[in-house]
């Protein structure tokens, strides 16, 4: 009975893949990178560190994402270690700023006046 316990034990925490997310060229963490296996509507985020725990799905495809990164695309197979570490291309596109502009208002002064006046 032992036996069987460790066993069902151990399987059920190979069902999570935990990952750390990394910059290719800098090898420092990525937080708050977005990962979602294609095609449902299993996600996990990453925390400041760059670590997130996801539901191990063999034969799907997690796509990771960041803000100013390349997607990545990583095929989940029975060869996957349970710890796996993913490396992301800063993207040469990156925003350079954002203008926001207002639109011009009219006054209102002559509303107030004839307010005044009646």
């Amino acid at each position: 009975m032992l036996l069987t316990l460790s066993i069902w034990v151990t399987s059920a925490t190979a069902q999570k893949l935990r990952c750390v997310v990394i910059d290719a060229q800098s090898k420092d963490s990525i937080g708050f990178a977005n990962a979602i296996y294609k095609n449902t509507k299993i996600v996990a985020s990453s925390d400041q560190n760059g670590r997130f725990t996801i539901e191990r799905r063999n034969g799907e495809t997690l796509q990771v994402t960041s803000v100013g990164y390349k997607t990545r695309k990583v095929k989940i197979t029975e060869k996957t270690p349970d710890e796996l570490v993913i490396t992301l291309i800063a993207d040469a596109r990156q925003l350079q700023g954002v203008v926001v502009k207002a639109k011009r208002r009219k006054k209102y002064t002559r509303k107030i006046t004839q307010q005044w006046n009646s």
